[in-house]
């Protein structure tokens, strides 16, 4: 049961910074949320706005060479008294060795982590009965006795879990995400399962333990409808028997709208909207979140309007819009203020969150904004826009048309693959003599039109992406590809 009053996590201004050599990605930058105990908080938006990054900060695992520039993470530990109730101390995660045996202690047992990938996240040479009795062993205590038979309120020593013990629950977590013949599948090995079984071990894992909080990356995505629901029913169970707290993050609306209590929109690494789940879908506030809300196929009516979509692309993190970073396929654009003035994170209602100029909380209180902010014109509700603005030109270069030995068919040449190929002959270009003499322009536009459509790589290297492929470098381009976010991968 949700506890408004019973905080488990706070995080507070959190910016995390990668500094590579074309700039530095502010990957989150000033997220600002409180996590209660029982309590579903969903994360949305598109791949490589930072959800994943923010989730796995909360458990002190930043890649490098990514760093916490600023902020805190606060967890709220409950410590048994010696028998006098428990106690509530606060710890700061982010000031916690990354490699220390205190947050070791954290991770997996008071908070675990369902990853999205499991193939990368599975040990190989370990099975997948492995992988669950480690964490048990480690994490998961059980009563040993009762002690003072006479005392009005027992004391309960703790002991930790036998290794047969750990297999029983291994067995059991196995079963209960919906693999079948678990008993033997305890000891396959993660290439004898299938993608959908890998990930149900990887939920397996992070449920066993149960933790105080469960941050669920995309959880489902790779299931069957079927089992997704049993999962999420399984994550339900949990969290009223244990009291877990989760962190959704997920593409799914549907599958957030039924799950979460509350609801956090990200875009470019800022939190750009945070309500009640129920108050974001009824009165969705920031262009963005409309724009996400009405992508959501209909089928309880017939229509013959096209799927709306967020058109544009988000922008290069190494070169972000001055203002609001959402302007450029903002359909609620005002010249001359969204791209001058940097809105900030306000309550509009109570418990609703937003950060746009077309409201008073977002406006900063400085000199330079308060002119604007009254000259700025006044329209209807935003939920009333639904066109968006058309994607901006990407950069041209002069580059050289390519020039290498002729492959047998196009998906042999390093780096292009099915996808690319697929472009390619959209427009009628089936052979590397036809690719080599394409016009180097033409090729670069094909690329740039057809790669947000056929998710190629990450948006942001989409014109470097053109540059290379122009000019032949397909080992390059094949390299650029793998420097993508989780979402991205899985396309």
């Amino acid at each position: 049961m949700m506890n408004d009053n019973d905080p488990l996590i706070e995080v507070n201004n959190l910016r995390v910074h990668f500094k590579v050599r074309d700039g530095v990605v502010k990957a989150v930058d000033g997220l600002t949320f409180v996590i209660n105990r029982g309590q579903t908080v969903g994360i949305i938006g598109e791949s490589g706005c930072g959800k994943s990054i923010a989730a796995k900060t909360v458990m002190h695992m930043v890649p490098k060479p990514g760093k916490i520039i600023d902020g805190e993470i606060i967890y709220h530990r409950k410590v048994s008294q010696n028998g006098h109730g428990e106690q509530t101390e606060r710890v700061r995660i982010d000031k916690l060795d990354p490699d220390g045996e205190e947050i070791r202690r954290i991770r997996g047992g008071h908070i675990a982590m369902i990853f999205q990938e499991p193939m990368s996240s599975l040990t190989p040479v370990y099975t997948a009965g492995f992988h669950i009795m480690e964490a048990v062993s480690l994490h998961r205590f059980l009563p040993a006795e009762t002690i003072g038979q006479t005392m009005t309120k027992n004391i309960q020593q703790k002991r930790g879990v036998s290794e047969e013990e750990a297999r029983q629950i291994a067995i059991d977590m196995l079963r209960r995400v919906g693999i079948p013949k678990p008993q033997s599948r305890v000891d396959s090995y993660p290439h004898q399962l299938s993608g959908g079984q890998r990930q149900r071990v990887m939920i397996a894992i992070a449920l066993s333990t149960h933790p105080d909080l469960l941050i669920a990356d995309e959880p489902t995505t790779a299931l069957d409808v079927s089992i997704e629901a049993q999962i999420l029913d399984l994550m339900r169970e949990l969290q009223e028997t244990v009291d877990m707290s989760i962190m959704f993050i997920t593409h799914n609306m549907g599958v957030v709208a039924e799950m979460a209590d509350e609801i956090i929109v990200m875009y470019m690494g800022k939190v750009v909207e945070k309500a009640r789940t129920v108050d974001l879908f009824d009165k969705p506030k920031h262009p963005y979140t409309i724009a996400l809300l009405a992508s959501i196929p209909q089928i309880s009516e017939k229509s013959d309007k096209d799927l709306a979509t967020i058109q544009g692309m988000v922008p290069d993190p190494f070169n972000l819009p001055s203002g609001c970073v959402f302007h450029p396929r903002c359909p609620a654009f005002m010249k001359g203020i969204c791209d001058k003035v940097e809105p900030r994170f306000g309550e509009e209602e109570p418990g609703h969150w937003v950060r746009c100029l077309l409201y008073d909380v977002s406006w900063p209180d400085t000199p330079e904004a308060q002119p604007l902010k009254a000259a700025r014109p006044r329209t209807g509700s935003v939920a009333a826009e639904t066109s968006v603005m058309a994607a901006p030109t990407l950069p041209t270069a002069t580059v050289q048309a390519p020039v290498m030995a002729a492959p047998d068919d196009l998906e042999k040449i390093e780096g292009i693959g099915p996808r690319i190929s697929a472009v390619l002959q959209e427009v009628g270009i089936t052979t590397f003599a036809q690719l080599a003499n394409t016009d180097a322009s033409q090729l670069r536009q094909i690329l740039q039109k057809a790669g947000p459509r056929f998710q190629m790589t990450d948006p942001s290297s989409w014109p470097q992406q053109a540059e290379l492929a122009a000019a032949g470098k397909w080992t390059e381009f094949e390299t650029l590809q793998s420097q993508l976010s989780g979402g991205k991968r899985r396309e």
